[in-house]
């Protein structure tokens, strides 16, 4: 939650259980204690982090919706988005993730995350501090136009990771760099 920790759970089933054990035997299969502290430390905070999440992507995925530079805004704590009401059922908020398009395409996506100054361009989305990712330059670009599109991922699609930040200065952000990046600079 704070995007400086790597970490994670390994689960099998019966019969991969020896070899699970073996991997954990010759590669490690704890934390040190400096990582397992920092992992302790995210855990105690997670639920206020996480509500703090669901209210600020949502009051700023509304926000998003009614700007006309974005052809799309999806993030299922809208009404609009096709899985809202099962969300709304499995879910206890809808998270701090939303996805946009950006009505200009590549190089409007691209502007538009370089214009964003309070929200950072990031590879590790989910910590405290509000990221962007522009997948069609960054993590999909080695996939042409239509295997992007095949993949789901359109040209202008800028993936948001909320984070802790006021929504006022999270909307200002946004609205310059909406801007900005409409006047292609």
């Amino acid at each position: 939650g704070h995007s400086d920790l790597i970490g994670g759970v390994v689960a099998t089933s019966a019969p991969r259980r020896v070899q699970l054990r073996k991997l954990a035997l010759d590669q490690g299969g704890a934390m040190q204690p400096f990582e397992a502290w920092l992992c302790l430390r995210g855990l105690v905070t997670l639920p206020l982090r996480m509500e703090r999440h669901c209210e600020t992507a949502l009051a700023l995925a509304r926000w998003l919706s009614d700007q006309p530079q974005l052809s799309a805004v999806h993030y299922p704590g809208l009404d609009t988005h096709p899985d809202h009401e099962r969300a709304s059922q499995l879910l206890r908020g809808p998270g701090g993730m939303i996805c946009l398009d950006h009505a200009g395409g590549l190089e409007a996506g691209k502007r538009l995350c370089d214009a964003l100054e309070l929200v950072w361009i990031g590879g590790s989305l989910g910590g405290a501090h509000s990221l962007v990712s522009h997948p069609a330059s960054t993590t999909h670009r080695q996939l042409d136009a239509a295997a992007r599109k095949r993949a789901g991922i359109s040209d202008g699609l800028i993936r948001v990771s909320v984070g802790l930040e006021d929504l006022s200065d999270l909307i200002d952000d946004f609205a310059v760099a909406l801007r900005n990046s409409r006047l292609g600079k």
